[in-house]
């Protein structure tokens, strides 16, 4: 009769990308909540979107910004 050992049990940690739902298990993933492409794509879509301090914009808030500047 052949007699097995018990099999070893062992955890790994995981999380789903929040960007695209992918499974993550690197350490990097696991700190940050996604992988590093979905990273990279975030960051890029996020610089995208702030508004530079220089650029005017034609739909904003003329007032807002002229009493940031000091204007009125």
């Amino acid at each position: 009769m052949v007699k097995y050992e018990k099999p070893e049990v062992f955890e790994v940690k995981a999380t789903r990308c929040q960007r695209c739902g992918g499974i993550l298990l690197s350490e990097f993933g696991l700190k940050n909540g996604m992988g590093h492409v979905c990273k990279r794509k975030a960051d890029a879509e996020a610089a995208a979107q702030e508004i530079d301090e220089n650029q005017l914009t034609l739909f904003g808030d003329e007032k807002e910004a002229e009493n940031e500047e000091g204007v009125i």
